[in-house]
């Protein structure tokens, strides 16, 4: 097996597994299979246009873009891509509205950066219940809420994302945390309602001795109850006073531990909205140069499209007898446009063209000037200034199409027009036939 064969069959083993995990709604690791089946096959249109999708899916509208203009420029015809441009292009207002959701979230990255989490929080809540699926905020907004300790919210957004892209790594690891944290706190509850056996008080009475003194049994009876009473409460006293400051330092190294952690997940969070802003400011980059490549490739189209009509029009005219017309359509061709594409039709464009050309460089623009001799012998003047006009287009060299177009100015009493026309000649071709006449019209 060749090189080539061997990409091939890698990159779509990859396309493969990334639809399986597409279909498994694990959008994350789908996306890797695809980009990395892109690496050995970058025409693999179908992993293109399925990384196109996972990217709309998630509410990267511009990657999405991205992905189906390439794969359109790398296969034009029978290409899902231009499907999903139509439907975008058919969705007012749809391009637009991501890009002010866009928009918004860099505003909310602004605002974290400055302190300002409180109303990074509120402008993130808006943004995610008004694109549901655009993952960013989401996770975003999740990660706000755990250092505010909002821990409830924060679990509620990365679920959003998770219920999206099962296999979000960063959603994963926060709810892990989330779990954790909660597991951690029921413990500690249940161990402080416990007792600690050291704690425990035993008392045994069987072997208390008492002794009988005559006149002193009732007296002997109050004394030793009040004085167990009295051993029980400095007991107590003691336990507390033991204990307290025990169950303080371990409070106290809870909450350190805590705030430990929170502040590692401050870090980390920082860390994530530094990232997404570079990645953010990337994307604008993308979205941007994207919107100008369409723009531009739209255009380059379009007059491609019109060069290759105006050339079909031009060879019906040719066939239909319709000179003038035929010269029209030729005349308004851009040669760099009549380019031949490879599909195997054997049929050529630019073969069509070099026959149109030659018929007017060597015979079609003499026949322009020999109707527009017959109009001026019928004094149309103007009508034969615009077959002289046609010969000059479709054959530039063409001393004679200026002559008689001079002289039709001349016979107009358009002298200043007709003497900058004989100049021309005179100028431009001091060798011609023309130019003697030419001299001969200005008096010299």
């Amino acid at each position: 097996m060749d090189l080539a064969r061997r990409c091939t069959y890698i990159s779509n083993s990859y396309y493969n597994k990334g639809l399986k995990l597409a279909k498994e709604n694990d959008l994350s690791k789908a996306a890797e299979c695809l980009k990395n089946a892109l690496k050995f096959n970058k025409r693999n249109t179908d992993a293109r246009n399925l990384l196109g999708l996972i990217y709309f899916r998630i509410g990267e509208v511009a990657d999405a873009l991205v992905q189906w203009v390439l794969s359109l420029n790398l296969q034009p015809t029978d290409n899902a891509a231009d499907r999903y441009l139509d439907d975008l292009q058919r969705t007012p207002g749809l391009i637009d509205s991501y890009a002010k959701a866009i928009s918004d979230f860099n505003q909310t990255l602004a605002l974290s950066q400055g302190g300002s989490d409180d109303l990074a929080i509120l402008q993130l809540s808006k943004i995610t219940n008004s694109y549901k699926n655009y993952l960013r905020p989401h996770l975003l907004l999740g990660l706000l809420c755990m250092s505010k300790g909002q821990n409830g919210k924060a679990y509620k957004n990365f679920q959003t994302v998770l219920s999206l892209d099962r296999g979000n790594e960063l959603a994963q690891r926060c709810v892990e945390q989330l779990r954790s944290e909660q597991r951690a706190l029921k413990g500690s509850r249940h161990r402080t309602k416990e007792k600690p056996d050291d704690d425990k008080e035993i008392t045994d009475v069987k072997n208390t001795k008492y002794y009988k003194v005559s006149g002193y049994k009732e007296t002997t009876f109050l004394s030793t109850a009040a004085n167990i009473i009295l051993g029980l409460i400095i007991g107590a006293a003691s336990i507390l006073f033991i204990y307290n400051p025990i169950k303080e330092a371990s409070a106290a190294r809870d909450l350190n531990q805590q705030v430990v952690e929170i502040s590692q997940q401050l870090n980390e969070a920082n860390s994530k909205i530094a990232e997404m802003e570079r990645e953010n400011s990337d994307l604008k980059g993308d979205y941007d140069a994207l919107t100008s490549h369409n723009a531009s490739q739209g255009d380059e189209h379009t007059a491609q499209l019109s060069s290759f009509q105006q050339l079909a029009g031009a060879i019906k005219a040719f066939d239909n007898n319709d000179l003038k017309l035929c010269a029209e359509l030729f005349s308004n061709i851009d040669p760099e446009l009549i380019i031949d594409v490879e599909d195997g039709s054997s049929a050529s464009v630019e073969h069509y063209y070099d026959q149109l050309k030659a018929y007017f460089d060597e015979i079609g623009y003499k026949d322009l000037i020999e109707e527009g001799d017959r109009l001026v012998t019928d004094g149309q003047y103007e009508d034969a200034i615009a077959y002289y006009d046609l010969s000059l287009a479709v054959h530039e060299d063409n001393p004679d199409a200026i002559y008689q177009k001079a002289m039709c100015y001349l016979k107009q009493d358009k002298v200043s027009e007709a003497t900058e026309l004989f100049n021309e000649v005179i100028n431009k071709y001091p060798e011609s036939d023309v130019a003697v006449k030419a001299k001969e019209e200005r008096g010299y």
